[in-house]
């Protein structure tokens, strides 16, 4: 019976020793996430000095990256398809609202495509079930981010199909960014 709350003790001052003690606060005692969608920097190609077009696209770019881990970081590791709907639909609101004046009409029109992607997702996660397991839900989630496995077709082709879609018009955000003269920045 001693040996509980001994080793309780003896955890909290192994991970205070190791400096997890500053890690971020989690909710329902669960880990942080690692967003699934990785936004990149970019810059203009060599350190040049940004023209006013280029400053558009790395404000638009800055902004989207800023948004999407903001609405990620309230997720954990068992966030239901409604959890992840409801995030995804507060990100693409406020992507919305940014301004896209000054940014090159090929960035717009990427940038357009990939908020439609993103609602389409948004819509397919809303029609899920909120029935998963602990961690099954974003474990396939990610899944499908990541590699596209297998691991991640339970969900449904909605789904798989909104991945690819967002993944796909991520690059091409990307590489229209590249076309204006940014570096993407890994």
């Amino acid at each position: 019976m001693r040996r509980l709350p001994t080793l309780a003790i003896a955890t909290a001052i192994l991970l205070t020793a190791a400096g997890c003690s500053d890690a971020p606060e989690e909710k329902s005692g669960v880990a942080a996430l690692t967003p699934f969608v990785v936004e990149r920097s970019v810059r203009p190609k060599g350190d040049a000095t940004a023209t006013p077009e280029q400053a558009a696209v790395q404000a638009l770019l800055e902004a989207n990256r800023a948004e999407f881990n903001g609405h990620f970081a309230l997720l954990t590791a068992e966030a239901t398809p409604a959890d992840v709907a409801k995030g995804l639909a507060g990100y693409v609101a406020a992507m919305e609202q940014q301004p896209l004046a000054g940014c090159p009409l090929t960035v717009r029109a990427a940038f357009g495509r990939h908020l439609k992607d993103w609602k389409a997702l948004t819509a397919a996660l809303s029609r899920l079930p909120n029935a998963y397991e602990g961690v099954e839900f974003l474990d396939m989630l990610q899944s499908l981010f990541l590699s596209a496995s297998e691991r991640g077709k339970p969900l449904g082709a909605d789904v798989v199909n909104g991945v690819r879609a967002v993944n796909k018009s991520l690059a091409e955000l990307y590489a229209a960014a590249e076309k204006a003269g940014m570096e993407v920045v890994k």
